[in-house]
């Protein structure tokens, strides 16, 4: 961070699906903002597939998303890794599972992130190719008021294991893993292979890949 001056001023956007803003970003772009006093942040959740087209249309210079991307144009870096699970009340019938799969966990209630979410369209999409549908009984819209309800017993929830972190309610609930593939989700970094970013926008990107935090995420450590 040396290298770039605290001085600079500028606006940055970033956009990111909801693993990753809820999860893994805040702490790093929190001291990002402290070191850059005069750079100004506007973050986006977006889903997954729509944030690469984003990055390339200029209406984000930065993006982090789930999965592969076939979009030309971007310079990609693996970002982190992060595992969908299932949350549950500790007294709830999945609670004694340590796997299961997803169509089995769509037979009860969920608690719900926001009807727009991208968690949330990633478990109604993911729901509708099993031929199912999404019990909800409530959309809330942070992951911590997700998993107190889960932990209140109102139902069970998909969430990314990098918000269980070590909350208080953890002790009341069970964490569940998903038997599928797509369960363990590789958080991608995108920027534009022709930007020419102010320096600042480099050193965000710096700082989010370095992390050491989510580094560790990517070797398993």
């Amino acid at each position: 961070a040396a290298r770039f001056p605290p001085g600079v001023k500028g606006p940055v956007r970033l956009a990111a699906n909801s693993s990753s803003l809820h999860g893994f970003v805040p702490p790093t772009l929190g001291r990002f903002l402290v070191t850059f006093p005069g750079v100004d942040a506007e973050i986006e959740e977006r889903q997954s597939e729509t944030i690469p087209g984003a990055v390339l249309a200029r209406e984000a210079d930065v993006g982090i998303f789930a999965g592969p991307s076939l979009v030309e144009g971007l310079a990609t870096y693996p970002y982190a890794v992060d595992r969908l699970v299932i949350a549950a009340p500790r007294d709830h019938v999945l609670a004694s599972h340590c796997e299961i799969r997803l169509g089995a966990a769509l037979e009860f209630e969920f608690v719900c992130m926001a009807r727009k979410s991208s968690n949330y369209l990633f478990l109604r999409d993911t729901a509708q190719k099993l031929g199912k549908s999404v019990r909800a009984r409530l959309h809330t819209h942070s992951f911590e008021s997700v998993l107190a309800l889960v932990a209140a017993g109102v139902g069970i929830a998909l969430v990314p294991s990098s918000v269980l972190g070590n909350r208080s309610q953890s002790q009341q609930m069970a964490v569940i893993g998903l038997e599928e593939p797509w369960a363990v989700r590789e958080l991608t970094l995108a920027i534009r292979t022709d930007a020419k970013f102010p320096n600042y926008i480099s050193a965000l990107v710096e700082y989010l890949l370095e992390d050491p935090v989510v580094a560790a995420t990517r070797t398993g450590a």
